[in-house]
C-alpha cells in the first residue's frame, strides 16, 4: 500500500529506520499535512488587542497559541493573503512558523543584555528577540549572504527594530571578533531543513541528498564552537535546527559536549510538549524534539551554559 510520504528520497525514509517505529510514522504522518499559516504579534509596533481587533473585524478567524501569547494560527487563508494586509504591510504582526519561535523562547533573554544572532537572515528569530527586549540591549545579528542580509534589514526597519548591528562573515570565525563577548548566543544553523518536508510540496525536498546531509554536521559543528566561544564565562547558548537528521542534531551535540566548554541545560515551555532526543548518550537528554504534526514543523534544540 503507498503512503503520501512515499514520495520523500528513499535515504531519508531509511535514516528514519534509526527511530522508534511508531515515532517514525507519527513523523511521516506530520510531514505529509501542510501547515497552517502562523503569525506573531510585533510589540515594538502593536499589542495583539489592537490586531486582533483589525483582523476579527476584517472577518479572519484566529486561533491563540496556548504556549505563546502573541502568536496565532489561521486555518483559512493562505500567507499571502495576510501579507497583503495593512497589518502585514506596516510591520504589526510577523509571519512566523510556530516551530520557529521556540528558540528565541527557550533563549529567554532579559531586557538590557548582549546578544549574538549567529546566522540571522533574514530576521525571524532576530526581530523576535528584539520584541522580547523592547528594542534594549543589544543584538549582533550576523550571516554571509549578501541577499539574505538585505532581506534582514528590509524586516528590521518595518518591524521597528533599533538595537540590532549586522555583521557579515562566516560564522565559524565569529569568535576571532567576539569572544567572550555576549550574555546570550543564538545559534538556528544551515540545515537540511528535514522538518519542513512536505509531501503535497515537491520544492520542500527536492534539493536533499544522502551527499547534502553528509556534509553539514562537521560546519554545524565548526559554527556552534564559535559560537560558544563569542559567549561570556556563565553564558547561554541555544543551538537549533529545523531538520530531522540524528547526525545534525544529537550527534552534534555529543561532540561538542566533549570539548568540555559547555554543559546542557534543561528546556521547558509551560504549556507546550516536546518531545525527547534520540539517545545517543546520556548526556544529551537536556535537549529536545518538536515531531512534525498538523501545527508544528520539526524542530530540535538544545540550552548550553558555558563554563
Amino acid at each position: 500500500m503507498a503512503h503520501p510520504w512515499d514520495v520523500f528520497p528513499k535515504a531519508f525514509l531509511t535514516k528514519l529506520q534509526e527511530f522508534p517505529s511508531q515515532r517514525a510514522e507519527a513523523i511521516l504522518q506530520g510531514l505529509t499535512v501542510h501547515k497552517p499559516t502562523t503569525f506573531r504579534v510585533n510589540t515594538l509596533k502593536s499589542t495583539k488587542e489592537a490586531v486582533l481587533a483589525e483582523l476579527i473585524g476584517d472577518g479572519w478567524a484566529v486561533e491563540p497559541v496556548p504556549w505563546y501569547k502573541e502568536a496565532f494560527i489561521v486555518r483559512k487563508h493562505g500567507a499571502n493573503r495576510i501579507a497583503s494586509l495593512g497589518v502585514f504591510t506596516s510591520g504589526l504582526l510577523y509571519l512566523q512558523s510556530l516551530a520557529s519561535m521556540l528558540p528565541a523562547l527557550i533563549l529567554n533573554p532579559k531586557e538590557g543584555e548582549s546578544i549574538l544572532d549567529v546566522a540571522a537572515a533574514p530576521g525571524s528569530k532576530t526581530t523576535q528577540l528584539s520584541s522580547l527586549l523592547h528594542n534594549t540591549g543589544r543584538i549582533v545579528a550576523n550571516d554571509i549572504s549578501p541577499i539574505r542580509l538585505e532581506k534582514l534589514k528590509a524586516n528590521l526597519h518595518i518591524q521597528g527594530v533599533t538595537n540590532v548591528t549586522i555583521t557579515q562573515m562566516p560564522a565559524q570565525i565569529l569568535s576571532q571578533k567576539f569572544a567572550n563577548q555576549f550574555d546570550t548566543v543564538l545559534v538556528d544553523v544551515p540545515c537540511t531543513m528535514e522538518g519542513k518536508f512536505d509531501a503535497t510540496n515537491p520544492k520542500s525536498y527536492k534539493n536533499w541528498s544522502e551527499e547534502y546531509a553528509y556534509i553539514f554536521p562537521k560546519r554545524q559543528e565548526d559554527i556552534l564552537t564559535s559560537a560558544i566561544r563569542c559567549a561570556k564565562p556563565g553564558g547561554t547558548i541555544v543551538y537549533s535546527t529545523c531538520t530531522i537528521s540524528p547526525d545534525e542534531n544529537e550527534g552534534v551535540i555529543t561532540r561538542i559536549l566533549q570539548h568540555g566548554e559547555v554543559t546542557t541545560v534543561p528546556i521547558q515551555i509551560p504549556g507546550f510538549n516536546f518531545n525527547p532526543p534520540l539517545s545517543i548518550n546520556p548526556h544529551v537528554g537536556n535537549c529536545v524534539r518538536v515531531d512534525p504534526t498538523s501545527d508544528l514543523e520539526g524542530f530540535f534544540i538544545a540550552k548550553l551554559r558555558k563554563q
